[in-house]
């Protein structure tokens, strides 16, 4: 079973899956340690390159340039948040 012009329903089923755990990972993960602040900004990483990959799937040029633009500050965020900060 295909979606109207796009990917297969269990395909963007399993990529929503996936984000879905990637954010409650995220939100237990400040429960589970002190040094969060690495372990989110990994998961961040993550899920932008989750966001990048769903843009190039994108059939309009509209909606992937908005998919890979907000996936790569995603990704941006999650590599400020996973660097150590300066001693």
């Amino acid at each position: 079973m295909t979606q109207q012009g796009g990917p297969p329903a269990r395909h963007v089923r399993g990529l929503g899956l996936a984000l879905f755990a990637l954010a409650a990972l995220a939100l237990l993960t400040p429960l589970a340690s002190e040094q969060a602040t690495a372990r989110v900004g990994l998961l961040l990483v993550l899920a932008g390159l989750l966001e990048v990959y769903d843009g190039f799937r994108r059939a309009r040029d509209v909606d992937a340039r908005a998919a890979l633009s907000s996936g790569l500050v995603t990704v941006l965020i999650g590599g400020v948040c996973s660097t150590p900060p300066p001693s």
